[in-house]
């Protein structure tokens, strides 16, 4: 009897792995990812190469140099309406102060917001920096992620297309507040710059800008933790969010945020947290928020070494 039991319930658990697995349980839709291609010696992406982007609703990365300097750009189908010749091309140079000028060769936006990425062939020490509009270079147009393990990558997703920009290592400062807030950010340029790495099935689950969460200002109450808040923003933003306890370290660990999970982009991926640019070596749920903290997750593809954080802490 018992016998038969085991049989008839493991034949049900087969036909349900067979349901989720042709039901497209992640809900992701399934997204085509093009070779990485050099750009043309003008810069110029044809029309009609566009409009095969669009068609395929593909990801389509693109590189070039500029003197010392390596770009990438990283174009997201499903985000472009219209088909035309983009202008790709970049001039990048170096200041004294060690702030990098960007100069866009197109004439006019593209319409949409792709994601550019910078190699500065230097550290940086901020986790963050900014973009600012020149001549008066004052007016903060877009952040910007740093990433990389000794070399640094500058990700942005430029919000035009045309003109100069400088771009300022400028870690924030923390803010000095006697209310309990915090900001909370979510975000996986590391992906999208070793998107060839990816799992196939998770390309859908990359936002065009690297950004799963911006930015967010949260109110806490004392004695909340970094996984308190994360749990809120990620319900209260409708986020994917997947942790486990881990009774070794006694905490909580992340396996995934927004579909992305560990090890989806290679061996030493997955998710890492940081308050005021420094890393814990403890889990987010032994961390007791203070106020004025700024909270980044980031998607590592490097053990952690790729965002400023020596190791992946649970």
């Amino acid at each position: 009897m018992r016998q038969g039991l085991k049989i008839k319930r493991a034949c049900v658990l087969c036909i349900l792995a067979l349901m989720l697995l042709f039901s497209g349980c992640t809900g992701l839709s399934p997204v085509k990812l093009f070779n990485e291609a050099a750009l043309p010696e003008d810069g110029i992406l044809s029309a009609e190469r566009v409009q095969q982007i669009i068609d395929d609703g593909a990801i389509a990365v693109f590189t070039g140099s500029s003197g010392q300097y390596t770009y990438k750009w990283t174009l997201f189908g499903t985000d472009i309406e219209a088909a035309k010749d983009l202008n790709l091309a970049v001039d990048i140079s170096s200041e004294e102060n060690g702030e990098i000028e960007i100069s866009f060769r197109s004439d006019e936006d593209f319409g949409f917001t792709p994601m550019l990425a910078i190699n500065t062939g230097t550290k940086w020490e901020g986790s963050t920096a900014a973009a600012y509009a020149l001549p008066e270079g004052e007016q903060e147009l877009y952040g910007v992620v740093v990433s990389g393990n000794g070399e640094s990558t500058l990700n942005c997703s430029p919000t035009s297309q045309t003109g100069k920009v400088i771009i300022r290592d400028t870690e924030k400062e923390k803010t000095k507040s006697d209310t309990y807030v915090c900001t909370v950010s979510i975000e996986c340029c590391t992906v999208v710059n070793n998107i060839y790495d990816l799992e196939e099935g998770k390309l859908g689950a990359v936002p065009a800008d690297g950004f799963i969460l911006h930015e967010q200002t949260v109110e806490f109450t004392e004695g909340e933790t970094a996984f308190d808040v994360l749990q809120r923003v990620c319900r209260e933003n409708k986020i994917h969010l997947e942790s486990s306890w881990t009774p070794a370290y006694g905490s909580a660990y992340i396996e995934g945020i927004g579909n992305l999970y560990e090890f989806d982009c290679g061996s030493l991926s997955g998710w890492v947290y940081s308050v005021n640019g420094w890393s814990p070596n403890y889990g987010c749920s032994k961390y007791v928020l203070k106020p004025g903290d700024i909270v980044q997750w980031r998607y590592t593809c490097e053990l952690g070494k790729d965002v400023g954080a020596l190791e992946m802490d649970k």
